[in-house]
């Protein structure tokens, strides 16, 4: 997508709002399962403690229909393997 030069044309507030209903209908067509089972299955065996935590969290936002993950964490590389996995609900970090 020529995102650059398509948002710096006579219309730019047009292009851009038409560029972000473009990619919310993509990610409607995703199936999120699918990607962190393709994720999962992928990773390598066996798995950190911290990454084993972080798919069975996603799995059971998954198992439980979730509709937001709240991770509290000192730590933001948790909060990056977390989304890692590709969970269909938002992640709302809490950090101090």
């Amino acid at each position: 997508m020529l995102s650059g030069e398509t948002a710096n044309g006579a219309f730019p507030e047009s292009a851009v709002r038409t560029m972000s209903e473009i990619a919310a209908n993509a990610e409607i067509g995703i199936n999120k399962y699918e990607v962190f089972s393709f994720i999962r299955n992928w990773t390598p065996k066996p798995m950190s403690y911290r990454e084993t935590v972080c798919s069975s969290a996603i799995q059971a936002s998954f198992d439980m229909h979730a509709v937001l993950i709240v991770m509290f964490t000192d730590d933001l590389s948790n909060a990056r393997l977390l989304s890692k996995w590709r969970p269909k609900v938002p992640i709302i970090v809490v950090t101090r």
